[in-house]
C-alpha cells in the first residue's frame, strides 16, 4: 500500500489521493463548473479519476441542484462538457481528461421544466403566483388546462363560485427585464417581485411543447382570465387577506407539481393597463425572440 501512495504522490498533478472503501489509493480530482449561459455562478464538483465522464456529467447536474431553476428537476445533467475551450469527449474517464483546477463550461438538460407563472383573473379579482413543473414534450394547451384547473380550485377554496372554461383562458409567454438573474439558491416566483417589468407578451400556439418555446431562462407565462359576460367598466373588489403558502397547497391539487404558490388580493377597474395593450404586444415577425437579460 505504501508503494502505491508513494507512486501516486510522484504523479499526483495536485490530485488529492484517498482510501475508498475497500482501502485501495484514489485520486481525488476537484474542479469548478459553469452553466454557459451564467458564467458567474460557479460551482465544486469533487469526483475520483477513475470515475467514468457520463457519471460526471449526472454528478454536475446533481450539484446543480442547488439553484432552484433546476431543482427536482429529472435526468438533470451536463452536456456539452469543455475545458479551455476544448470539447471533452462523452466516453471515457475523468482522469484522461480533467485534473484538478481545471474550469469546464457545460450545457444543462432534463425531462422537465420549472415555469414562472401569473394568473390574473377579473372576477373574482385576484392576480395569482406560481412556479409548475412541466414535462418538456407536453403541449402548451396541456399546460393551460393544469393552470386553468388550479385557478378554479383557488378560487373554490375562497368561496367563490366562478368557474372558468378554456374558452375564457388566454396563455401567454412573457419576457422580462429584471434586476436579479434567475439562477438562484432561493426559492421563489421571480414574477411576484417589485424589481421587474415586462419586456414583452408573446403569443403561444397551443400545439407546439413546452420545448418549442421555453427554456430555463426564458420560462415565464402570463394567463388572463375574462368571464366574457362580464361588463367592460365593472369594478370587482375583495377584502379577502391572500393566502400563505401553505394554505394555498392544502387547497389544491394538481397532477403537475407546484411550488412558490400566492394568491392576492386585487382593486382595479376592467379597462387596466394591461400587458396586451399595444404598448406590450410585440410579434415574433417584427421582434427578434431572446432569452432573458441578465444584469
Amino acid at each position: 500500500m505504501s508503494e502505491i501512495l508513494r507512486h501516486l504522490g510522484m504523479h499526483d498533478d495536485e490530485n488529492y489521493i484517498y482510501l475508498d472503501k475497500d482501502g485501495k489509493a484514489q485520486k481525488r480530482v476537484e474542479i469548478t463548473v459553469h452553466w454557459e449561459p451564467v458564467p458567474t455562478k460557479r460551482i465544486l464538483v469533487t469526483c475520483n479519476a477513475t470515475d467514468s465522464l457520463s457519471y460526471l456529467r449526472y454528478l454536475i447536474g446533481e450539484v446543480m441542484e442547488k439553484y432552484s431553476t433546476f431543482s427536482g428537476l429529472t435526468s438533470i445533467q451536463a452536456n456539452n462538457l469543455t475545458c479551455n475551450k476544448i470539447s471533452i469527449p462523452d466516453i471515457g474517464y475523468i482522469g484522461d481528461f480533467i485534473k484538478s483546477g481545471d474550469h469546464l463550461t457545460c450545457d444543462i438538460s432534463s425531462l422537465d421544466i420549472w415555469l414562472d407563472v401569473k394568473i390574473e383573473a377579473e372576477e373574482p379579482s385576484l392576480v395569482i403566483f406560481l412556479e409548475i413543473k412541466i414535462h418538456k414534450n407536453q403541449l402548451i394547451g396541456a399546460l393551460k388546462k393544469n393552470l386553468l384547473e388550479i385557478a378554479n380550485q383557488i378560487f373554490h377554496s375562497r368561496s367563490s363560485s366562478t368557474v372558468y372554461d378554456e374558452n375564457e383562458a388566454e396563455i401567454k409567454k412573457m419576457q422580462l427585464v429584471y434586476v436579479d438573474n434567475n439562477l438562484t439558491t432561493e426559492s421563489r416566483s421571480v414574477l411576484n417581485q417589485n424589481s421587474l417589468r415586462n419586456e414583452a407578451i408573446f403569443d403561444l400556439d397551443e400545439n407546439l411543447t413546452i420545448e418549442h418555446e421555453f427554456d430555463y431562462l426564458d420560462r415565464y407565462v402570463y394567463s388572463k382570465l375574462t368571464k366574457k359576460r362580464q361588463e367592460e367598466n365593472k369594478i370587482s373588489f375583495i377584502t379577502t387577506p391572500s393566502c400563505t403558502l401553505s394554505e394555498s397547497i392544502l387547497n389544491i391539487s394538481t397532477s403537475a407539481p407546484v411550488r412558490n404558490l400566492r394568491v392576492e388580493p386585487q382593486v382595479r377597474n376592467s379597462k387596466f393597463n394591461s400587458p396586451y395593450s399595444e404598448n406590450y404586444k410585440n410579434s415574433y415577425s417584427h421582434q427578434k425572440r431572446c432569452p432573458c437579460i441578465l444584469l
